[in-house]
């Protein structure tokens, strides 16, 4: 799957557009309006918070309500975030080419 930055992207960090596709739809309590989904994931537990190294591969978590499900990758260290899940990193020899992913530009994880 090709992935793309999003134009709100910061410079902080790399967030999937494509990602938002395919989060669930929150429960009623949680009072959410996502009619517009066609797929549904389980909810994304939260897990013990790590800091976010350079090329940390993130999915935002249960905490983060409505941004539930989004992959974010860290352009550079950032501290640790108890509403984000790391779940992977980027090899280290492409690292040098994060700041190349910007203003819709397509990236693919494998």
């Amino acid at each position: 799957m090709i992935h793309h930055d999003r134009p709100d992207s910061s410079d902080y960090l790399i967030r999937s557009q494509e990602s938002r596709l395919f989060q669930r739809v929150p429960t009623n309590e949680e009072n959410q309006n996502h009619d517009t989904l066609k797929q549904y994931r389980p909810k994304i537990v939260i897990e013990e918070a790590k800091e976010r190294k350079q090329g940390a591969i993130c999915i935002s978590n249960e905490l983060y309500l409505r941004y539930e499900g989004e992959l974010e990758i860290a352009r550079l260290d950032l501290e640790a975030d108890e509403k984000v899940n790391v779940i992977g990193y980027v090899k280290e020899e492409d690292i040098q080419y994060l700041p190349y992913i910007k203003d819709g530009f397509g990236f693919v994880l494998k």
